[in-house]
């Protein structure tokens, strides 16, 4: 059977998707659309594809929206959707996409992790925690659902628990500063100052320019009694979020300078 003009555009329009020529792909798929093809639920669902890849989440969402509407069936379009939803901070569409992404992929353990990362954006600690249990089951040395996890039991206070979900996402990926920064966190939350100075010094030696190394190793230091080397780290923690603009991405405590003399 003859090939249409609009096969022939989607097939351009993959080629150039894998290349990472997004736009020029678009415009293929905008071509197929067009043209006509049996596949168009296809066509909309790669152009939101392409979309999704220049950030251009609102406008990816309707070509998944169009892609669903002309075949609920359409697997790739929920997942991917429910990323774009994501991106969006649309948390609460993007888990009703994810469930049906597991709906028809239950071990897909992209969409468990990722369906537990929209609930813990949504302050769902607990909901999360049993996505990452999916997740774990199905690969148990997936280090960033163990880190996440650690993340929600941290929020949840459960400080010894998250210790050992951090341990776990770290012994799988060693250079997982992250969960490194956060072990250290949880350490001092428990009154734990040597083990979370170690861990301190790790994130520290691992990347000089985080200023959570610095600002956990002060709090370390200060309950240490060593209040010289805890306002030096501390100072130094603040001029590296001064030099960044003033934010520390995943900074779970927060040490300010100490004053340079005693208060009276």
């Amino acid at each position: 059977m003859a090939q249409s003009s609009g096969d022939y555009y989607i097939k351009q329009g993959l080629t150039k998707n894998v290349m990472g020529h997004y736009q020029h792909a678009i415009y293929d798929f905008d071509m197929a659309i067009e043209l006509g093809t049996e596949d168009i639920n296809r066509a909309y669902n790669l152009r939101g594809m392409a979309k999704y890849s220049l950030g251009q989440y609102e406008e990816a969402i309707k070509d998944y929206d169009k892609a669903i509407e002309l075949d609920p069936g359409e697997r790739d379009a929920y997942h991917f959707r429910a990323l774009a939803n994501y991106e969006m901070g649309n948390y609460e569409e993007a888990i009703k996409d994810y469930d049906v992404d597991v709906q028809h992929n239950p071990d897909n353990m992209e969409a468990y992790f990722s369906r537990g990362m929209a609930k813990r954006k949504l302050n769902r600690h607990a909901e999360a925690i049993k996505d990452f249990d999916k997740s774990l089951k199905i690969n148990p040395r997936f280090a960033e659902a163990y880190h996440e996890r650690g993340n929600s039991k941290f929020d949840m206070q459960l400080y010894r628990e998250c210790i050992r979900d951090f341990d776990k996402a770290l012994r799988f990926h060693s250079g997982l500063i992250d969960a490194l920064a956060a072990r250290a966190a949880a350490k001092a939350k428990l009154g734990m100052p040597i083990p979370a100075l170690k861990d301190a010094e790790e994130l520290i030696k691992l990347k000089p320019e985080d200023a959570r190394g610095y600002f956990l190793r002060a709090q370390a230091n200060r309950a240490l009694g060593r209040e010289e080397l805890a306002q030096q780290d501390a100072q130094k923690g603040m001029d590296i979020v001064q030099e960044a603009g003033g934010s520390v991405p995943g900074m779970k405590v927060t040490i300010m300078p100490l004053p340079e003399e005693d208060e009276k």
